[in-house]
């Protein structure tokens, strides 16, 4: 087994190697590119392709995680195409002395629960420290009107495609998220991005859909939001943040976003929406299986002190 370091003329054969090695996952060149430009300067990555006897057969990516990381924290993906799992093992070994070498203090991985991964992880002193839910709604047969009732009628319902060169605007929604961020119930502590990167982060990403960014308004106030992402899975949209601030809460307001989401990807010819949602946040769970979500094998995460 050789690993070769990657570079940039190396982008469609890692995600090739992405795409064959976890197609539930699906990724694109542009969501590659746009994810490597956002690291921070001084972030810790590395990453290499994998070959057997000259043939590709996988790739190791050690990046920050996407989110609430902690200090000197990567996250792993170890991507191996299934017929040449065997070679698990001494990839993991290399993966941990190039995570060390680069600086990294602790690992952390997910893996479907299910699936071979999360043993394997657990065997190496990985513990668990969260787990999400990905579920699924068919937006073909939903039937918005058995809830309707449950929906606020008193609010306003803009879009952020209106707010766009409104660097005001964009800073009051900046903070609005930060504050529903904070509430989301989940295992590890939330850790906020700076507004620039979240800026460049929101306006920069390649699936970002301003139309599909609902804005609940009360008295000019920003009380809720529900966003929508396009997806690299055909006819797919996926849930960004669906929140309330917690002075607007129990008026109905999520339903009302949920139930404009899911009428634009109705209209747009989309026939799924796609959510992820921490395990200990029932009430939003809750929320998603009475509209009809469907949620897949928990996605596990677990993490390793080096």
């Amino acid at each position: 087994m050789e690993l070769k370091a990657y570079e940039a003329a190396d982008l469609e054969s890692y995600v090739w190697v992405c795409n064959h090695a976890a197609p539930a996952r699906p990724t694109t060149t542009v969501q590659v590119t746009h994810g490597d430009a956002s690291l921070e300067p001084d972030a810790i990555h590395a990453r290499f392709l994998v070959y057997a006897a000259g043939q590709l057969i996988g790739a190791l990516n050690l990046e920050p995680p996407h989110s609430s990381p902690m200090p000197g924290e990567v996250r792993l993906q170890l991507l191996l195409l299934a017929e040449f799992v065997d070679h698990a093992a001494a990839l993991y070994g290399t993966a941990e002395r190039a995570a060390i070498a680069i600086g990294a203090r602790y690992v952390q991985v997910n893996a479907q629960q299910g699936e071979w991964p999360i043993a394997f992880y657990e065997q190496r002193g990985f513990n668990e420290i969260d787990r999400m839910f990905d579920s699924n709604l068919d937006v073909t047969t939903f039937n918005p009107q058995p809830f309707a009732a449950r929906a606020s009628a008193a609010l306003r319902v803009e879009t952020l495609s209106g707010h766009l060169d409104d660097e005001a605007f964009l800073e009051r929604y900046y903070a609005a998220n930060l504050a529903m961020m904070r509430d989301v119930p989940a295992a590890v502590p939330f850790v906020p991005w700076t507004y620039p990167f979240w800026r460049s982060q929101l306006l920069d990403a390649p699936h970002f859909l301003p139309d599909a960014h609902f804005i609940a308004l009360m008295d000019d106030d920003i009380a809720g939001v529900s966003q929508l992402y396009g997806s690299a899975r055909a006819g797919t949209l996926q849930v960004g943040l669906t929140g309330v601030i917690a002075a607007y809460r129990r008026r109905g307001i999520a339903f009302a976003l949920k139930l404009e989401a899911i009428r634009y990807a109705q209209l747009h010819g989309f026939a799924v929406i796609r959510a992820n949602n921490h395990v200990v946040n029932q009430p939003m769970l809750t929320i998603n299986r009475s509209l009809g979500f469907v949620p897949e094998p928990a996605r596990v995460i677990l993490r390793k002190a080096l």
